[in-house]
């Protein structure tokens, strides 16, 4: 690989090669840079169908932003992971690569709220680590002390913790249009320091 793709450098079509490797990842090679060789992102395969596409529409996105070619092609790789994850040709969402680049402690976010895809990922990389996993949901409008012992109960349960919390919505279909008492964001934001008093 390395000879041939030293080959087509030699002829001065491109800057760049990169080459991907199935289980092997990706390799990013230039004139005059070293070879650089991304291990494979893919946790497990169920479909390579469309990987490729993925590669190259990642990279181009990437460097369309601004950024290195290797930088580009770290994030591809991690793309393509997570589409061959899935069965059938599938797509990398925002949120599963923002997942997928942040530590999987889900620890680090300072407001640890996820979108539900995020979580998701979250909760698989956890499994895979031989972790146990809960999760409790409700409007927790007003939040009360209930509520606080379910949290508390749910993450004793467990190593993570998961809280769903329903939208303004949801709270006016169950509990009539005169609700919510808290909307938006005052009721995320209360809900997670308590969570986050009870369940860190």
């Amino acid at each position: 690989m390395a000879a041939a793709a030293q080959s087509v450098l030699e002829q001065d079509i491109c800057d760049y090669l990169v080459v991907t490797r199935g289980r092997d990842g990706i390799s990013v090679m230039g004139k005059s840079a070293p070879a650089v060789h991304l291990q494979t992102a893919a946790r497990q395969v169920f479909d390579v169908s469309g990987a490729g596409d993925t590669v190259v529409a990642t990279i181009a996105l990437g460097l369309a932003a601004g950024a290195q070619i290797v930088e580009a092609s770290a994030l591809a790789n991690i793309a393509a992971g997570i589409v061959i994850g899935k069965r059938g040709t599938a797509t990398a969402t925002t949120g599963e690569i923002m997942a997928a680049l942040a530590p999987i402690d889900g620890l680090t976010d300072p407001k640890k709220i996820f979108a539900p895809d995020s979580a998701l990922q979250l909760v698989r990389a956890w499994r895979e680590l031989g972790l146990k996993v809960a999760f409790t949901n409700g409007c927790f409008d007003l939040l009360h002390p209930g509520h606080i012992s379910l949290l508390d109960q749910a993450r004793r349960s467990a190593d993570r913790l998961i809280v769903g919390l329903n939208a303004d919505l949801s709270i006016r279909r169950l509990k009539g249009s005169n609700r919510t008492v808290l909307q938006g964001h005052s009721t995320t934001e209360t809900v997670q320091r308590a969570a986050a008093s009870s369940a860190t």
